[in-house]
């Protein structure tokens, strides 16, 4: 009898281990495969599906830019945050690998008559006591359809 008992346990024990070995096979499983195909879903736009996305250069075909049938009928920036994430984005590729200071957002002005946004950035000096004149400029950028209206100095 203490036999039997004996060979149930070392059974129950190895029954135990394998249950064990495939939970974890099965977290792990969930962890790679899931929250991969998951990410998606939530509209993200991961850098390695971004990186292989190549670029074509040519003449478009399908010109018909004034169509407005099919068109989404919304603000492409529709708020103060989409505008500084533009803005920034030019200025970053415009300064980039020159010599000018760094550059801070100052104040962002939405123009309610014609629906633009203006983001304005000053010089910021390394040295804090040096007082810089002429080192700010705007950007104006269309709420409508994000078009670059124009990017100015102030002096």
């Amino acid at each position: 009898m203490a036999k039997q008992v004996g060979e149930i346990m070392k059974k129950f024990k190895f029954m135990i281990l394998i249950g064990m070995v495939l939970l974890v096979l099965g977290i792990v499983s969930y962890f790679v495969f899931y929250s991969r195909s998951n990410s998606n879903m939530k509209g993200d736009i991961k850098n390695d599906i971004k990186d292989n996305i190549k670029l074509e250069t040519g003449v478009y075909s399908n010109k018909n830019w004034d169509e407005k049938m099919e068109t989404a009928n919304l603000d492409c920036v529709p708020d103060k945050d989409t505008a500084i994430k533009i803005a920034n984005v030019i200025t970053n590729r415009y300064t980039k690998g020159r010599a000018y200071g760094k550059y801070e957002i100052t104040s962002v002005f939405y123009d309610n008559q014609d629906g633009v946004w203006i983001v304005s950035y000053d010089d910021i000096p390394a040295d804090k006591n040096m007082k810089v004149v002429g080192g700010c400029y705007n950007i104006a950028i269309r709420k409508k359809d994000a078009k670059v209206l124009r990017i100015w100095g102030d002096e």
